[in-house]
């Protein structure tokens, strides 16, 4: 299989890296109602003309998901 030049290529690359360092791993793909951050993160990105990455801040929309899946008390 010849390398992969998708956007995400670098990062699957990593991943794969990464992986080799543990004895035994499993990977598996959930519904995104199983991670809402993601799932907002992903759809917020969509709305972007321009790249955005964001390092030390946190958006507003994720916090308020992580707080309400997450409570408190």
């Amino acid at each position: 299989m010849g390398r992969d030049r998708s956007a995400i290529g670098v990062y699957v690359e990593e991943i794969k890296q990464r992986a080799r360092m543990f004895d035994k791993i499993i990977f598996r793909s959930v519904d995104r109602n199983a991670n809402r951050v993601a799932h907002i993160l992903a759809k917020a990105r969509s709305t972007f003309n321009e790249d955005r990455f964001w390092v030390e801040d946190v958006p507003d929309m994720a916090v308020l998901v992580v707080k309400a899946d997450c409570p408190i008390p």
